[in-house]
């Protein structure tokens, strides 16, 4: 299958990309930048260099692909504007072909709000705070649309030994820092490894249907404290943190940080189910112990 990626590049992405060339998709990649494109190139990637809300520079190539995922994100106050930008676009030239286009949105954990002792499943209300709301008005209106063919995936918090969610607590654990805590240390976090949502992203273009949202997480929620020690016990340092409020991390990292703060858990049973998607890596807290397996 021809398939367009616009977030290529980034944490997520470059993740996903692998993963769908590994089973015999061809992929085209949009980055921003021509080293990166060169990179993608050699490593047997179509690549386009230009910015997903200048159009001109993709279109012909995301029309000829079988479908497109989305998972672009600028993380600062123009996220929904650039997201405006790619789907009218879309749109708009989709008005000229009879059939409708497959786009795989991504949506996210951080859209049920704060959940607490409540487990969103497919299909939970959304409660989203102001940052992240325009990915819940992009969904409904790709979902309204009679251009396309849209499924949503939710990510959980992102995670690896080396990076995601984690990577300022094992920066800070490393340089025998405290780790800051968003809201405390008994707040709860949804988590699925980047491999096991890269796997996702494939069965969802592959067997997904449309009009469904699909959960990638593995396992269930854990603490951020469990995090913090655990993190810090692989690297052979004293776990220690300091909490910090909800406007702090906006302040130090923008407004999208408040997600770090949610007290928040999802289940994905139905997406397992339906879509034969088994993490490999259920259990964070195992995997980031310098004793257990290895991912």
């Amino acid at each position: 299958m021809e398939v367009f990626v616009f977030g290529a590049n980034g944490y997520i992405g470059s993740a996903v990309i692998k993963e769908l060339k590994a089973h015999g998709h061809d992929v085209t990649a949009l980055t921003t930048r021509k080293d990166a494109a060169k990179k993608l190139e050699k490593q047997g990637f179509n690549a386009i260099v230009g910015k997903m809300e200048q159009p001109k520079s993709w279109m012909k190539a995301a029309m000829k692909a079988n479908a497109i995922i989305q998972l672009a994100d600028t993380y600062d106050d123009d996220a929904g504007m650039a997201e405006t930008a790619l789907f009218d676009a879309l749109e708009e030239n989709l008005k000229k072909r009879r059939r409708k286009k497959r786009i795989i949105y991504t949506g996210g954990c951080w859209l049920y709000g704060p959940t607490g002792d409540e487990i969103a499943v497919e299909g939970h209300e959304f409660a989203p705070f102001d940052a992240m709301e325009f990915s819940v008005k992009t969904r409904e209106r790709l979902m309204n649309s009679d251009r396309f063919d849209v499924i949503t995936i939710h990510p959980a918090m992102v995670w690896d030994r080396d990076g995601g969610v984690l990577r300022q607590m094992l920066e800070a654990a490393r340089e025998a820092r405290p780790m800051q805590v968003v809201n405390g240390p008994d707040i709860r976090w949804p988590m699925v490894h980047r491999d096991d949502l890269a796997v996702l992203y494939r069965l969802a273009l592959e067997k997904g249907i449309a009009g469904k949202d699909y959960h990638g997480v593995a396992g269930n929620a854990v603490t951020v404290g469990e995090l913090a020690h655990a993190v810090a016990r692989r690297v052979a340092a004293v776990p220690k943190f300091d909490v910090i409020s909800e406007d702090e991390a906006v302040a130090r990292d923008g407004a999208w940080a408040r997600g770090y703060g949610l007290d928040h858990q999802m289940n994905g049973k139905r997406t397992m189910y339906e879509l034969g998607w088994k993490p490999a890596y259920p259990d964070t807290l195992a995997y980031l112990s310098p004793y257990g397996p290895r991912p």
